[in-house]
């Protein structure tokens, strides 16, 4: 009793200290949508915030996503520490049955398992989601959310508080008529007002633009320049932002990635070899036995009940095809889907190889040329596919390199700095990267 006693009694006396020391520390997570290692290792590429920010904290020679290593997925993994079989958001794009066009995962109710933003808020903590994917409805102080294009009025329903939009408007953006989400500086000086007026404990902030510019022009050239510069510039506003607040002495920065990018000019286009083998007749009355749900560097095999027989047919067909047409892709057996956790319900996946990518067409060739540009999507252990990550930190250790580290760690990484919890985790703190840690 007397133990209990004690225990009931340092509780009292110590809760108000950790309340306090959680209140007292701050993490701003900048995702850089189409983010890679080279950006700031390689003399190549012009980015002075970013490598200067390398120096002066911890960061990775590049970051494994999941599977399929697109957007929505991967945001999402950052803020529950799960991998997409068990928060549910399997894809940009939902897969519908009846239809080519299933929409978005955009809804915070469509993620399956308890975020960052939740056990924040639940710790009385102050919170903001900027552009970040999957938020409209999160439980967040400050919201502005990534809703792709469902348009302003859905855009300006779920921002909050009240009078968030009309204040960035007027005072941040001086006096636009629509918020940009994918102009980055712009979103950058919303997050920049928002540390500055909110000092909020938690905020995860989603820049775009550079990713748009990716696909248009894939890895190289002068226009990815261009659009990394303009990153670095934001970053730069954001960090800026931190230190005129008088918090950089408290504050876990960290900027993150989703995934990388893979070159392309192949067009496959696995659904024209079912349609041929009538397999797909009609997707959009859900007339088809088999299907490919496509996502730029992968396709995901879905089949109707699970039918064995239809499963071994579509699997002998991709087997047989000659080696010129199966040198574009990979299989992604059931046994490696479960390994790397991605959707449950789907069969198995192809993975993009040797400049190729997938289009869910059911019509014209198998294989064809396309416009030169850029996707990702493929198997998280493609090279190309690799992310970054940089933190910087009083408490984080100087040019420290962490090599290869997961996205799963992302989630680990801000629940230790804000002494929260999210349960037993995937992921794990990089070691090295905080100071005292061997």
């Amino acid at each position: 009793m007397r133990k209990l006693g004690l225990l009931f009694t340092l509780i009292l006396v110590l809760g108000p200290y950790f309340v306090y020391a959680q209140a007292d520390k701050h993490v701003i997570m900048v995702s850089v949508d189409g983010l890679r290692p080279e950006f700031y290792l390689s003399n190549k590429w012009h980015a002075p915030n970013l490598k200067q920010l390398k120096k002066k904290g911890a960061f990775a020679e590049g970051v494994v996503s999941v599977f399929p290593s697109v957007t929505f997925p991967s945001h999402t993994t950052m803020v529950t520490g799960v991998s997409p079989a068990e928060h549910g958001i399997y894809y940009n794009a939902v897969f519908s049955y009846d239809s080519t066009n299933g929409g978005i995962y955009w809804n915070f109710k469509q993620i399956k398992k308890k975020t960052l933003w939740d056990v924040a808020r639940k710790a009385g903590l102050k919170t903001a989601a900027i552009v970040w994917p999957v938020s409209a409805g999160a439980p967040v102080d400050y919201n502005i959310p990534d809703i792709g294009h469902m348009g302003n009025d859905v855009l300006e329903k779920y921002s909050y508080p009240s009078d968030f939009t009309a204040t960035i408007k007027k005072e941040i953006l001086g006096g636009v008529d629509k918020i940009d989400v994918g102009d980055d500086i712009a979103v950058a000086k919303i997050g920049a007002w928002v540390i500055k007026n909110a000092k909020p404990n938690l905020m995860t902030l989603h820049m775009f633009g550079l990713d748009h510019i990716e696909h248009a022009n894939g890895r190289e050239g002068e226009a990815v320049q261009r659009g990394l510069s303009k990153i670095d510039s934001s970053v730069g506003i954001i960090w800026n932002a931190v230190k005129e607040a008088g918090i950089e002495k408290n504050t876990l920065f960290l900027i993150v990635g989703d995934h990388g990018f893979y070159d392309t000019d192949i067009s496959v286009r696995p659904n024209v070899i079912l349609a041929k083998e009538g397999l797909i007749r009609d997707i959009n009355k859900g007339d088809w036995d088999a299907r490919f749900h496509t996502m730029g560097g992968s396709a995901f095999l879905f089949v109707k009940n699970n039918d064995p027989k239809i499963i071994g047919k579509v699997r002998d067909l991709f087997d047989k095809l000659p080696d010129n047409d199966k040198k574009y892709f990979r299989i992604i057996d059931p046994m490696k889907m479960k390994q790397v956790k991605a959707d449950p319900n789907a069969v198995f996946a192809l993975s993009a190889l040797n400049n190729a990518s997938f289009a869910a067409t059911e019509k014209g060739d198998f294989i064809t040329q396309r416009k030169k540009g850029g996707v990702h999507g493929h198997f998280p252990d493609t090279k190309e596919i690799q992310t970054g990550f940089i933190a910087v930190g009083k408490s984080v250790r100087s040019n420290a390199n962490l090599k290869e580290m997961r996205l799963y760690d992302i989630a680990p990484i801000v629940l230790k700095y804000l002494n929260l919890s999210l349960g037993k985790l995937k992921g794990t703190v990089p070691e090295g990267l905080f100071k005292g840690d061997k």
